[in-house]
């Protein structure tokens, strides 16, 4: 699509109200670009059909979704309680549960969306979890780009006539060429100044991958210099995650990543890998260029997404960044966006002119190898005489200790000259050394799903493993092959169990003080802290169109709802108060409980005397959650 052909506003109007009426409330887009997702509406009114009206593929899906969100509060509890080995058994099988239909997780509409907000919400545990990352991977760090909403660059006249003199001597050419105006000269100022080392540390990282990113877009018909792009979103960096969940040196939200071809599940995660990343920054940059006929507006657009500034255009009938820039349209971040790049664009072709030191790191070489199977990461160590560590680093999209399955043309990454001879000692490999099992003997009432829950490995995969049939019973005294594909940790970091035991428990009641960071909301930290948004706003006396700024420090009671602990006083903050480490008696008196096979929720309110509608608050559960055996619940008597 050309930036000509677009879709009258009259008629966008009567399509959002037509949506409107039919209830579809549940159209997406996130930022760094993409199409909304479309989201099944709900039934005629508004209403969810009852179980009875599901034909029995939607009851199994449905199933699958509440075992899976089970397993994962499973997971959660598991992890706040300290013990992660566990908590990632329960993340692993509640990932497999959804991706055990034989059409995979994406199959169904309501399985993808379900499956893509589990990886979200695992991934994002992890990362807050772990100082040094999933226990896999090196710890997440905030890009450049995080800062461009809330800086609002300013020039002299007198700053503007020096930054141009020194452009002019400096003589850059650049593609695109760039528009030397008040706003990119406020940023060369910018960069010069007191973001000084900042750039010079991107700088000096872009030597790992901007001749790799300019070949790539050079074979793809692209302006080399949009390379330099990859400065202000990540400062070249692959670990590099948003609060908005966009990842890797290009910053790709999952929706986006995937319709780019960038695969993301429980292994892998191509966001994180500079090569592929690139490739698919490249299609999506052509294909913005390809809507909006204008370099600029195309960056503009890979910031904040193509129909908002298709939007901004038809509001406006502008059709220049620089005067849409100039409106309300734009977020900030946005109009920041393309002079910040187009300043680094040129810094970048003469960095010694500004002031900057040219030396760079050397680039990323590896040697890529063709991996048919899945193959844990350690026995890749020991055939190239490579460290994990070095592994790690050369696979940045690898989010556990083994190489993908069901990926038959996945390339390992390897030092440079070790390819040949791994290649060799690998194919002598028989495939059943390339993962790690360990020999079970059958016990008198042991099951698959008791096997499955024991060592965190699906029952289909222990299925499979062994040649059983999908009704053979186990019998006392057999052996089986247990595929243990979920490595515990990585070496180089540490005992994650010990390191998480103290700080990571939280019990009901407990009081805890969250500071505001950009992108909060009410809502989510409500979802994180397992209360209500209304019990957040009477503990803080904030009003129903309160906004959240940055810094602002809100007083939380985990796991309550609007109940207040004895002897604190309501609206209670965190400012002058001297005891925000330490926790305030409940006041009720809370206990816990550990699931047991054949338990309910009314059976468990029963016995320990109190009530389903209690368990299910104190827990974050609905009514008809399934429990699973070995969960603990909070229980207040």
């Amino acid at each position: 699509m050309n930036a000509r052909q677009r879709v009258p506003p009259t008629l966008c109007l009567i399509l959002l109200a037509l949506l409107a009426s039919l209830g579809c409330t549940g159209l997406r887009a996130g930022a760094r670009g993409g199409l909304p997702e479309a989201v099944n509406p709900p039934a005629q009114g508004g209403l969810a059909p009852t179980p009875r009206d599901l034909p029995p593929e939607a009851e199994r899906i449905d199933d699958a979704i509440q075992a899976s969100r089970a397993l994962f509060e499973l997971g959660r509890q598991h992890y706040q309680t300290g013990d992660m080995a566990e908590a990632r058994a329960d993340f692993d099988r509640a990932v497999e549960r959804l991706a055990a239909f034989p059409s995979g997780a994406r199959g169904d509409a309501r399985l993808a969306d379900a499956y893509a907000d589990l990886l979200s919400e695992i991934q994002e545990i992890e990362t807050s979890s772990y100082q040094s990352g999933t226990g896999l991977a090196p710890a997440s760090e905030l890009p450049p780009l995080e800062d461009l909403g809330e800086i609002v660059p300013e020039i002299t006249p007198e700053q503007a006539a020096q930054e141009r003199e020194l452009v002019e001597t400096a003589a850059v050419t650049t593609d695109p060429p760039v528009i030397f105006n008040d706003k990119v000269l406020a940023w060369l100022d910018l960069y010069r100044g007191r973001m000084h080392d900042r750039f010079q540390e991107g700088l000096t990282r872009s030597g790992r991958y901007v001749e790799m990113i300019r070949r790539i877009f050079r074979e793809e018909g692209l302006p080399e210099d949009l390379a330099y792009i990859a400065h202000v979103e990540s400062a070249y960096k692959t670990t590099a995650y948003s609060r908005a969940r966009a990842k890797g040196v290009w910053q790709f939200i999952a929706g986006t990543g995937t319709r780019y071809g960038l695969r993301r599940d429980w292994w892998i995660d191509e966001r994180s890998d500079p090569d592929l990343a690139t490739r698919a920054a490249a299609a999506y940059l052509k294909d913005l260029y390809a809507m909006f006929g204008d370099w600029y507006l195309a960056m503009a657009a890979y910031n904040a997404g193509e129909w908002k500034i298709q939007r901004a255009m038809d509001r406006t009938g502008l059709r220049d960044f620089w005067g849409l820039a100039s409106t309300s349209q734009l977020r900030l971040e946005t109009k920041n966006y393309v002079p910040a790049i187009l300043a680094a664009i040129v810094i970048s072709k003469n960095p010694e002119k500004f002031g900057f030191s040219s030396e760079k790191e050397r680039a990323v070489v590896y040697d890529a190898v063709a991996i048919d199977s899945a193959t844990d990461l350690r026995v890749i160590s020991r055939l190239s005489g490579t460290s994990v560590d070095d592994l790690k680093r050369l696979n940045p999209s690898l989010a556990r200790l083994q190489t993908p399955p069901n990926y038959p043309d996945f390339q390992i990454h390897l030092p440079s000259g070790s390819g040949e001879a791994f290649a060799t000692a690998f194919t002598q490999l028989p495939r059943g050394e390339r993962i790690p099992w360990k020999s079970h003997t059958v016990s008198k009432g042991e099951t698959l799903a008791s096997l499955s829950h024991r060592y965190g490995v699906a029952v289909a995969r222990i299925r499979d493993a062994n040649g059983l049939g999908p009704r053979e019973a186990l019998r006392a005294g057999r052996t089986l092959e247990i595929p243990t594909f979920v490595a515990p940790r990585a070496e180089g970091h540490g005992d994650l169990a010990a390191a998480a035991k103290p700080r990571g428990a939280k019990t009901v009641g407990s009081r805890l003080v969250h500071q505001v960071h950009k992108g909060d909301t009410l809502a989510s930290i409500a979802r994180r802290y397992r209360t209500t948004v209304s019990a957040l706003q009477s503990w803080n006396k904030l009003s129903t169109d309160a906004a959240l700024r940055s810094g602002d420090r809100l007083v939380i009671y985990y796991g309550r709802d609007g109940e207040q602990p004895t002897g604190v006083a309501a609206g209670a903050t965190a400012a002058g108060d001297p005891a925000v480490r330490g926790t305030t008696q409940a006041k009720t008196a809370q206990v816990t409980y550990r699931v047991q096979r054949g338990d309910t929720l009314f059976k468990i309110a029963h016995e320990l005397s109190t009530s389903v509608s209690k368990l299910c608050r104190v827990n974050n559960l609905a009514a008809g959650s399934p429990l699973i055996p070995g969960m603990l619940l909070f229980v207040e008597r």
